[in-house]
């Protein structure tokens, strides 16, 4: 199960990788962004699996603009389902 828990490790793990990212055009910090984009699926969405994708929404652009591999989130935030 997708507890808050790691919902709320997503958010660390995000931020800690967008850190010093700011956003084009409003130079708010990249974090921003994803948090956004979370709250807009907290508003709309209805799922069983919603803290699954709140993780996926968080984390969605660390692939993209970190560098970091899917591995690398299974690794740090898929583990916590085992706990």
């Amino acid at each position: 199960m997708v507890t808050n828990t790691i919902v709320e490790e997503a958010l660390i793990f995000a931020t800690k990788k967008h850190k010093g990212q700011k956003r084009k055009g409003n130079g708010l910090p990249y974090i921003i962004h994803p948090m956004r984009v979370a709250n807009v699926l907290l508003e709309v969405k209805e799922s069983k699996n919603l803290n699954l994708l709140l993780t996926a929404v968080l984390c969605h652009d660390t692939v993209e603009d970190c560098g970091v591999s899917l591995k690398t989130i299974a690794k740090n935030l898929v583990m916590l389902l085992l706990v």
